[in-house]
């Protein structure tokens, strides 16, 4: 009983995954001159830069669309799915 609950509850998490935002980089609105102050407040270090002249970039692998980016910053753009 246990394991089908388990599975389920697998199941539903991924469905609910798939309907979450999409978080997008708006690279007009960085202005590139800096380090990424977002960088140390993704808790799942999700976001990286390759220098302080270049825009950050979202790692699709570690992100989990927590939206805590978006807040932090208005380069980075939570999407809802439409």
């Amino acid at each position: 009983m246990r394991l089908y609950i388990f599975i389920y509850l697998n199941i539903f998490v991924a469905e609910i995954l798939e309907q979450m935002r999409s978080i997008e980089i708006k690279q007009e609105f960085c202005p590139k001159n800096h380090r990424c102050p977002v960088i140390p407040a993704c808790p799942f270090g999700a976001i990286s830069q390759d220098g302080p002249s270049s825009e950050p970039s979202i790692d699709d692998s570690k992100c989990q669309q927590c939206g805590l980016c978006c807040n932090f910053c208005r380069v980075f753009s939570c999407k809802s799915p439409q």
